[in-house]
Formats: structure tokens, sequence, C-alpha cells
């Protein structure tokens, strides 16, 4: 039986009966609980974020792998990761390493027939002439060889012509195609070297293509494409690329467990003696979230972040290695 106060006539609590709300100090230790299982659980989620961004770069990096497997179907090569092309007929003389890689993808491809305008546009940079050269490396040749030419009008990639003497018509001059092979997301394309759309020397005569950029945030630098050359072997880089990315990625393993990659009398840090990774093929390589290539050169996944020659190339995501370099 419940009984009132003698004074007041108020009613006291139940035995058992909470009070309606928390003191000051149970605020604060549900604020510190909460804390500290943000501070928990914030890492991992972070972490679960980058890699499920790398690993749908990785993704990536496997369909561009596919579409060089398939362009390979189509015209019995990989795509070449460096080569000159010429408008002009009298271009191709002097240059015999690049028309030897074109005659090997298209045995029948005219290099005599002189420009015209209808009959045989050669005009690739759309600037109004034909006698202009566009020299693709790295990941220019990777958008270049997988999209094909451009219409200059909507930015389009158009694949090949099948016309085997002439295949770098336009779809307006020959409706029948190859290709592109890579389904390219147009807001992805940079041009790191800006000669895309403005050539230079006299004439405007030395012009390049676009590269295409891995789907990281914010990402502003373009996939790198080396060929092996079909197994003869990387060709070292005559030009750095973004002023660091030197060499392709090399396996160091000496007999020496002491050595390291970048020590006196080792050897030259980016030597061809080393193998490379992925000899019979090709690398592509993302510059992962920082945004730089680091230089390249030694890498060994057994060995610790010293043996790679730059801080840069620890985030690198590639096609010889399940994520980062280094983590």
């Amino acid at each position: 039986m419940q009984t009132t106060s003698p004074a007041t006539g108020a009613v006291p609590p139940a035995r058992g009966q909470r009070r309606g709300g928390l003191t000051l100090i149970e605020l604060l230790i549900v604020v510190v609980i909460i804390g500290m299982l943000v501070a928990m659980i914030a890492p991992a989620l972070l972490g679960a974020f980058s890699t499920a961004r790398d690993a749908a770069v990785i993704n990536e990096i496997k369909q561009l792998e596919s579409a060089v497997t398939a362009f390979k179907a189509v015209y019995g090569i990989e795509p070449p990761s460096r080569v000159i092309i010429y408008e002009a007929p009298a271009g191709w003389t002097g240059d015999t390493e690049s028309r030897a890689l074109i005659r090997r993808i298209w045995p029948q491809y005219d290099f005599t027939t002189a420009h015209h305008a209808t009959n045989f546009n050669r005009d690739l940079t759309g600037d109004g002439d034909a006698d202009d050269e566009i020299r693709l490396n790295a990941g220019e040749a990777l958008v270049f060889f997988l999209g094909g030419v451009v219409n200059r009008s909507t930015g389009a990639a158009e694949g090949f012509a099948k016309n085997p003497a002439r295949p770098f018509l336009s779809a307006s001059t020959a409706a029948s195609r190859e290709g592109p092979f890579f389904e390219f997301d147009p807001a992805r394309y940079v041009d790191l070297d800006s000669n895309f759309s403005t050539g230079s020397g006299a004439g405007n005569a030395v012009w390049g293509w676009r590269e295409y950029r891995d789907n990281l945030p914010g990402q502003t630098k373009p996939y790198l494409y080396f060929s092996s050359r079909e197994g003869r072997g990387y060709q070292t880089l005559t030009t750095a690329i973004d002023g660091t990315f030197v060499d392709v990625y090399r396996v160091f393993n000496p007999t020496s467990s002491t050595a390291t990659p970048n020590a006196p009398g080792v050897g030259a840090t980016f030597s061809s003696a080393y193998p490379a990774h992925k000899p019979q093929t090709f690398q592509i390589i993302s510059p992962g979230v920082d945004g730089f290539y680091g230089k390249g050169g030694v890498f060994n996944p057994d060995k610790p972040l010293s043996w790679l020659a730059d801080v840069g190339d620890y985030d690198n995501l590639t096609n010889f290695h399940g994520g980062r370099l280094k983590r």
C-alpha cells in the first residue's frame, strides 16, 4: 500500500523506479565510451574503404588486360607502347622501328599514298594539314590502340577501319570498324603532356594523344602501359614520365641477402640485368592515391620498404601484384 508524505502530500517513488534522464557524470561516461568505439572502428572503416577503392582499380586493370588480349586476337600482336604515327608518307622513310611496328599490326598499311582530303584523309590531329607526327608512349599508346582514331568533333573513340591499307580512316569515311576494344569513360581522359589538342614545333608538327586515369577519387595522373615487345625485353625509358618514373618494375634478388638495390657497388638501380615483372607481356601501372609514380625499378614483395627506389612507388597498383606494392 502506497502512502503519502505527511508534510507535502506527495507520493514517494516506488522502490526500483528509475529516474527519467542521465546525470552529467553518466552522460560523460557514455560520450567517452562512444569516442573509444569510434576510435577503434574508424581505422577499420577507412581501411575497408581504401581496400575497396584499390580493388576497383585492380579490377579495371584486369579489364584493360582483357582489352589488350582482344586487340591481339584481331591484329596478332599486343599494342606497342612506343611508336610514332606519321601523317605524311615521307615521315616513315627514316623511322624503320615505327614502320616495322605498324607493318606488323597492319601488314598492308599504305605508307606511300599522298594525303587526299576526301579519298585518303591522313589528318589524324584535325589541324587541317597532313604533315604532323603523333608520338605515342606509355599511357598514350594504351588509349590509342585500344580506343582507335578519334572523332575530333565529339571526342569519341571510333576504333579502326577494317580497310587493311588505311586503318586510320574516320568512321564517316569507313563505316566497317574494329574496336574500340575498351569502353573509356570520357570524363577520365587526361592529357599529361598537353599535346593532344595542340602540337608543338614548326607547323605544329609534333603531337601526342590522350591518356586515361584510374577511378580513384581526385586522381589526375594516367595509367602507364609498357610493352615487353612480346618477350624481346622492355626498353629503358628515354623520357621520364612526370619527371620521376624512369624504368619498368624489375625483380631484384641477388645472392647476397644484405644487398639493397640502391647500394653502391650492387649495380645500376634500374639495370636491365634484373629480370622484369611480366617479362613476356606488358606492365600496366596506376600511380595510386598519392598521384605519384615513384621511380620504378626493382620491386620484390618479400623485401622491406627500402627496396623500393622511391616512396612514390609504395601505393602504386599494377597488373603483376595483387594490391599496393607496399602498405
